[in-house]
C-alpha cells in the first residue's frame, strides 16, 4: 500500500511537472506535446512514469507487445504478397498451356 502511494506521488509530481512545461509551451506559442514535437524535458519525464509505475510498466509492455504483433503481421504480409506473386505465375504459365493446347486442338481439327 505504502509503495503504491509512493508510485502514485511520483505519478502526480511528474504530471504536474509536463502540465506546466505544456502551459509555458502553450503561453510560448509552441504546439502542444499531443499535438506536435514532444519536448526532451517532457519526455524524459514520461520514461520516468513508465519506469516507475505499475501502470507505466504495463504501457511499456503492451507497447512492446504491439510492436511485436506489428512485426509479425508485416512479415505475414510479406508472405502473402510472394505467395501471391507465386499464384500470378502459375496462372500465367497454366495461361500459356491452355494457349498451346487450344492451338494444337485447332491445328488437329484442320489435318
Amino acid at each position: 500500500m505504502a509503495q503504491n502511494n509512493t508510485n502514485n506521488q511520483q505519478l502526480s509530481m511528474t504530471t504536474g511537472a509536463v502540465n506546466t512545461r505544456n502551459r509555458r509551451a502553450a503561453e510560448d506559442g509552441q504546439k502542444n506535446t499531443l499535438r506536435g514535437k514532444i519536448d526532451d524535458d517532457i519526455w524524459e519525464d514520461a520514461e520516468a512514469i513508465t519506469q516507475t509505475t505499475p501502470a507505466g510498466k504495463v504501457f511499456v509492455a503492451a507497447a512492446a507487445m504491439l510492436d511485436r504483433v506489428e512485426g509479425d503481421a508485416q512479415g505475414a504480409i510479406g508472405s502473402l504478397r510472394r505467395m501471391m506473386e507465386e499464384l500470378r505465375r502459375e496462372k500465367d504459365a497454366l495461361k500459356a498451356e491452355n494457349e498451346t493446347l487450344k492451338k494444337k486442338l485447332a491445328d488437329a481439327n484442320l489435318e
